[in-house]
C-alpha cells in the first residue's frame, strides 16, 4: 500500500481492512477544528481484538499505534 505510513500499516494489519474501509490515511486528519492527530475514535472498521472481546474473550493491548482512546 501507497504511501507506507505507520497509522495506515498498523490500522490496516489491526483491522484486516483497506484504508479507504478502515478510514486512517494520514497521521493527521482535518477537522473544523484544524488538523489533529488521527485516534481511535475515526476508525471505520473493528479491530481483531475488537472482534475477539465481542465474542466474549479477555483481551489487552498495549502500545499498538492509532489504539487511542481505548475502546470498551
Amino acid at each position: 500500500m501507497q504511501p507506507i505510513l505507520s497509522p495506515v500499516v498498523w490500522t490496516t494489519i489491526a483491522t484486516g481492512m483497506t484504508p479507504q474501509r478502515h478510514g486512517i490515511l494520514d497521521f493527521v486528519t482535518q477537522t473544523p477544528a484544524g488538523k489533529v492527530p488521527v485516534s481511535s475514535k475515526m476508525r471505520q472498521a473493528d479491530t481483531v481484538w475488537e472482534l475477539l472481546s465481542h465474542q466474549g474473550e479477555d483481551v489487552g493491548v498495549v502500545g499498538w499505534l492509532v489504539s487511542w482512546p481505548p475502546s470498551r
